[in-house]
């Protein structure tokens, strides 16, 4: 039978398009919707000004997205070490004009932590 893959509303088609080309019949199901935490993201900020991180994660090009929509300035995030979960996400922080930093060879929160640690005792 076929497989189904739950994703979000306009979510990447990366899972059903592979699980296509080897052969499945894929039924593709958007079940839920990702919304930004505008007063989270906006905590965030303030605790940046207040005092700059060394360093940010992102774990998905729509969580950078909407990070970085609250920038207010092209040089909002200058000398943070920027990590990205992986190559999507480091694809889109760099066509946001953002220079990545750390990439873990998997895509694993655990390893983008250890890869941003690894930067601390470098500097």
């Amino acid at each position: 039978g076929p497989a189904l893959v739950f994703g979000a509303h306009g979510g990447r088609p990366e899972l059903a398009d592979a699980l296509a080309g080897a052969g499945w019949t894929v039924e593709p199901v958007a079940a839920y919707d990702s919304i930004p935490d505008d007063a989270a993201l906006a905590w965030a900020w303030k605790a940046h000004r207040a005092r700059p991180f060394f360093a940010i994660a992102f774990t998905s090009p729509k969580g950078a997205r909407a990070f970085l929509d609250l920038a207010g300035s092209d040089r909002a995030l200058d000398g943070v070490r920027i990590g990205a979960i992986g190559e999507t996400t480091r694809e889109a922080l760099v066509a946001a004009g953002l220079t990545v930093d750390a990439v873990p060879e998997h895509a694993d929160v655990g390893a983008l932590v250890t890869s941003l640690a690894e930067l601390a005792k470098i500097e």
